[in-house]
């Protein structure tokens, strides 16, 4: 009985810190993407702004609706977990693996937008491109919580 209890206790702490991970992932996601943005808008090339190519307008675009999706992940896992729900366990597996998905695109793309500056020194996002990288595999990878996800849920 004490062992089955220190497990549960083990798994919730573990969840709290899913949920923290996807957190900062998203924080460093919307951050990556914020300064790409920013890039685009001052960027000159063949004697016009970067972000004024159809192509980059569309792959940011597409990198907003990302972040905006593993935003709301994030709120209801929080939400979940701040009224104490039993779905909560199943929400923090939800939103490690989309936020850690999400994170690792946009912080590549964000570098990518950057060309080869992306990953100096004089950027951050080369380190956001790691972190992102880690945090994704730290309390399970994107396979591990999907699958948790999916066997969390037909149980419930």
């Amino acid at each position: 009985r004490c062992a089955e209890q220190v497990a549960a206790l083990i798994e919730r702490v573990h969840d709290a810190g899913r949920l923290h991970l996807a957190a900062e992932m998203l924080g460093l996601a919307a951050e990556a993407f914020d300064r790409a943005v920013d890039y685009l808008k001052t960027r000159v090339q063949f004697g016009r702004k970067i972000g004024e190519f159809q192509a980059l307008q569309h792959r940011a675009a597409i990198l907003f609706g990302e972040i905006e999706i593993a935003a709301s992940v994030v709120l209801k896992a929080a939400t979940l977990h701040d009224a104490g729900d039993a779905r909560f366990p199943a929400y923090a597996s939800l939103a490690k693996a989309k936020v850690g998905e999400v994170a690792k695109h946009v912080t590549a793309e964000a570098v990518h937008f950057h060309g080869g500056l992306g990953m100096t020194d004089d950027f951050d996002l080369g380190f956001y491109l790691k972190r992102a990288r880690a945090a994704a595999e730290h309390l399970g990878d994107t396979a591990f919580h999907q699958e948790r996800y999916a066997v969390l849920e037909s149980a419930g």
